[in-house]
């Protein structure tokens, strides 16, 4: 959805999402959300899957670590260019947007094969407090296996800060959040 808007004498257009701009290069644009007062800086996917897709978080060489605190959690953090986490305020930005959001997870296999897992419905809202992060339902689409449906429902965690009421602690043994 474009929105102009109008500026003494001239127009500008507002990109709500990356699925709003669809050009032909990957890298940073600046979207403005429904109901946030200003523009986002966010990384655009103009390429895999017929573009518009909006990067929440890429690892690919380690060079930022994922065993963070539970505060670092709420903005973003690394370089939106190389590897980073979009931060837990922005992804409920985007994906509460009114729109049906789709979650795609890239991986690179051993032996240097891409294979993906897609997910239906996932917005990520807000709880009452607003420090808690759930993940909604997600719907696996894909046929590269389902990793993230044994954390529908789950309140978003860290090693730090344990919120659900799973038996597991892969945040403790693997050092990453969810």
């Amino acid at each position: 959805m474009l929105h102009l808007l109008k500026h003494k004498s001239y127009f500008t257009v507002v990109h709500f999402g990356c699925s709003d701009i669809l050009e032909d290069r990957n890298g940073l644009h600046q979207i403005y959300p429904l109901n946030f007062d200003t523009p986002l800086a966010v990384y655009c996917d103009e390429r895999t899957n017929g573009g518009g897709l909006t990067v929440l978080m890429r690892c690919s060489d380690g060079s930022v670590t994922l065993s963070r605190e539970w505060a670092d959690y709420k903005n973003v953090f690394g370089t939106l260019i190389k590897e980073f986490w979009a931060g837990n305020e922005i992804m409920h930005k985007v994906t509460t947007n009114g729109r049906t959001c789709l979650l795609r997870v890239e991986l690179r296999s051993y032996d240097g094969n891409f294979i993906y897992v897609e997910y239906s419905n996932f917005p990520l809202s807000l709880t009452q407090i607003i420090t808690d992060y759930i993940s909604v339902d997600a719907v696996s689409n894909s046929t590269a296996g389902d990793s993230f449906s044994r954390q529908n429902s789950m309140m978003f965690k860290t090693f730090s800060r344990d919120n659900d009421l799973a038996n597991y602690t892969y945040t403790k043994v693997y050092g990453a959040p969810w």
